[in-house]
């Protein structure tokens, strides 16, 4: 589960399993909201999002697909815009209405692990690459390696420093780049 908190709102995000009619949801949750089409594959899943206002609690189905199965670090918050990665792409609520503002879908299906509020943007780790968005949803850069940003030699894959961002992958290979996406440093394994 996702906490997040800021002067205007509180909110919970997890992810649930979806059976039934989309038109079902809307017996559970105040608003159901899919805004990249998903809501047509019966395996789908939703994204339980618990808003709490000063004056008042709403809930939001937002669907995703079957693939998604995380919720940690799966949102940001920022003033009334609430910012959500899902596996296909991203969405933008309003945290007061709960209406949708924008939405992104990735070019690829590639997993997507998390979503970081960094320098006025969104900073997404991918499993092929690093994303880059500006406050619109607009790819701003993106850093790939040589291999999936995932560790298999329980290194942390990904992480966000003061000035850079140190990523390890499934060689094992490592990376720093700089929040324009240029590489600063890399160690490179010997495959031979």
């Amino acid at each position: 589960m996702t906490r997040l908190e800021n002067e205007l709102c509180s909110a919970e995000i997890s992810v649930e399993e979806a059976s039934g009619p989309v038109a079902d949801l809307s017996s559970i949750y105040d608003i159901v909201l899919d805004p990249h089409g998903i809501s047509r594959d019966p395996d789908r899943r939703v994204m339980s999002v618990r808003i709490r206002l000063k004056d008042r609690e709403y809930t939001v189905a937002l669907v995703a697909d079957k693939y998604f199965d995380h919720d940690r670090n799966c949102a940001a918050l920022r003033g009334d815009v609430m910012t959500i990665l899902q596996c296909c792409g991203v969405t933008q609520i309003d945290v007061a209405s709960g209406r949708i503002l924008r939405t992104m879908a990735f070019a690829d299906q590639a997993s997507k692990f998390g979503i970081f509020s960094v320098n006025g943007g969104y900073l997404i780790h991918g499993e092929l690459d690093i994303l880059m968005l500006n406050e619109e949803l607009e790819e701003v850069w993106s850093f790939s390696g040589r291999d999936i940003f995932v560790s298999v030699t329980g290194k942390k894959e990904f992480e966000i420093k003061e000035d850079r961002i140190c990523l390890y992958d499934f060689e094992d290979d490592y990376y720093e780049i700089d929040f324009h996406g240029q590489l600063i440093r890399s160690v490179m394994q010997d495959r031979r």
